[in-house]
Parts: structure tokens; C-alpha cells; sequence
């Protein structure tokens, strides 16, 4: 009877460590993504190329103009990417022309971004501005470009990514030159009286 329940014991034991030894299950494609650590195979494009597809590994797409808008095989699941790799740089200093985590300047930190998943932006907020597609403030969502006038002359010196909308609290991740990388709200009277323009980049 002793030996039947060690061999029972035994079994158990077993089973389990067989059952912990099996991947943990993925519950959603983000995950699995993320998972497979991203290496570019969302067919990126821009609307005006939609019949050109991609084969094989993921060339650099450019966005330069208001005429085109970015797609992929999984647009929300980008932007969620492009959005976790810009908040992986929350408290790197700002930097003049920087675009590393040793400093970025605001739209360095966009470029950069971008340009790690294959997609080029202009390299200044002002002709960032003028790519993708205006949209008004409250139309917000996650994903676009948030443009403000830091310098005091009304032209656009400052741009965000936007990370999140909470009814009229639209959320952006942006360098500023005093506290460097930073999540900020349109809520806050300073980004109140500086906003200039959101603009939609992806289809």
C-alpha cells in the first residue's frame, strides 16, 4: 500500500513539473507580438501604395506629405508598439538634437521611434506637422501628433504622441527641455494655451 502511494506521489510530482514546463498560453495577438519581440512583419504602408505589397523583411517607409496616411496589416496593434517603445524612454533627459536615451529633443524622440519600427518622419515638429491628416482636438485618439507654440511666436516649435484619451484629457508623451522625456495633458494650462494642431497620421 506504501509503495502504491510513493508511486502516486511519485506520478503527481511528475505531471506537474511536465505541466510547468509547457509555454504560458497567449491570450491575444498584442501579446504574442510583443512576445515575438516585433520584427517588422505588419506590412507597413502608406494609403496611396495600398496595392504594393511587401515581401519578405519590412523596408522604411517615409511619410512626408498630407496626401498619404500609414497602414498595416494590424494598424491598432502598431500604434500600440510605437507607443510602448516611446513610454520605454520616460525619464531620459532632453538633448538638442539628441535622438538616444542619453537625450532627445521632443521630435527626436518621435523620429526615433518611428524609425525603429520602419516608419520616417520629417525630422522637425514644424514639417511633422504638416504630414497625416488635421483633426480637431476633441477627435483626438491614440496614435496622432499633438503640435504646440513653446517659443512664444505662433509657429509650431513643440510636438507629442499621443497615448491615451480620457474624454477631453488627451494624454501625450513628448521631451521638454526642463524635465526631458514626460507624459503631459492638454488639461494643464500651459499645454492649454500653447496647443496649435493635432494631426492623424495613421489610416
Amino acid at each position: 500500500m506504501l509503495r502504491k502511494s510513493c508511486y502516486l506521489l511519485f506520478l503527481l510530482i511528475a505531471i506537474a513539473s511536465c505541466k510547468s514546463s509547457k509555454p504560458a498560453i497567449i491570450t491575444s495577438k498584442k501579446d504574442g507580438t510583443k512576445k515575438a519581440k516585433y520584427e517588422g512583419n505588419l506590412n507597413i504602408r502608406l494609403t496611396k501604395n495600398d496595392s504594393k505589397k511587401s515581401s519578405g523583411k519590412q523596408e522604411n517607409i517615409s511619410i512626408t506629405s498630407s496626401s498619404s496616411l500609414i497602414t498595416c496589416d494590424d494598424t491598432d496593434l502598431l500604434i500600440d508598439l510605437l507607443i510602448d517603445a516611446s513610454l520605454d524612454n520616460v525619464g531620459s533627459p532632453y538633448r538638442y538634437g539628441g535622438t538616444t536615451k542619453s537625450g532627445f529633443d521632443c521630435s527626436g524622440l518621435l523620429f526615433t521611434t518611428f524609425k525603429n519600427h520602419n516608419i520616417i518622419l520629417p525630422r522637425t515638429s514644424s514639417e511633422m506637422s504638416k504630414v497625416g491628416k488635421d483633426i480637431r482636438l476633441n477627435n483626438a485618439k491614440k496614435g496622432d501628433l499633438i503640435f504646440f507654440s513653446t517659443n512664444g511666436k505662433g509657429t509650431i516649435n513643440h510636438v507629442g504622441f499621443v497615448v491615451d484619451v480620457r474624454n477631453d484629457d488627451v494624454q501625450f508623451v513628448h521631451s521638454s527641455t526642463q524635465k526631458g522625456v514626460i507624459i503631459s495633458s492638454t488639461q494643464e494650462a500651459y499645454y492649454k494655451k500653447t496647443y496649435i494642431s493635432t494631426r492623424r497620421i495613421f489610416e
